[in-house]
């Protein structure tokens, strides 16, 4: 490797620990809600994955049943520069969750609105533009009608 191209690599290495070390130091002294914890782990040289534990998260269809749940998203770690852009990571997980949450507690006459996990899928993806929107794409009705249910 020539020597600018390993320089180059070097300093990246140094930029992306930097990223990290904010993130794991910024971690433990961060809270939401009782009894959730925040998770960092490096995914390779370049991201890092940040994740919002809860350990008896309850159940949106059985209400008497509760679960683990761990809810993350990954973030490049060229982009963590400064501890507000670390604390921004870890909104953006709590944020993602919530959002998640309102669509699944969102009822009509005891139905679900949304279907946030849209048709299978594990997650679905769902947006802010879907939630305030009335995106079709997550509309339970529009689900079951697609499914021949409604």
């Amino acid at each position: 490797m020539p020597e600018g191209n390993a320089a180059a690599h070097a300093a990246k290495r140094a930029a992306a620990d930097r990223g990290f070390g904010l993130l794991t130091d910024l971690a433990p002294r961060l809270s939401y809600k009782p009894d959730y914890r925040f998770a960092v782990e490096r995914v390779g040289s370049e991201l890092v994955q940040v994740s919002l534990n809860y350990p008896r998260h309850p159940h949106a269809v059985r209400e008497s049943d509760s679960f683990g749940l761990t809810i993350s998203d990954t973030f490049r770690l060229a982009k963590i520069l400064a501890p507000s852009d670390a604390l921004q990571a870890f909104a953006t997980v709590i944020a993602r969750y919530e959002l998640h949450e309102a669509a699944e507690f969102f009822r009509l006459d005891g139905a679900t609105v949304f279907a946030p996990h849209r048709c299978g899928d594990a997650y679905g993806d769902f947006s802010w533009t879907d939630f305030s929107n009335l995106g079709g794409k997550h509309l339970l009705c529009l689900c079951n009608l697609l499914k021949g249910e409604g």
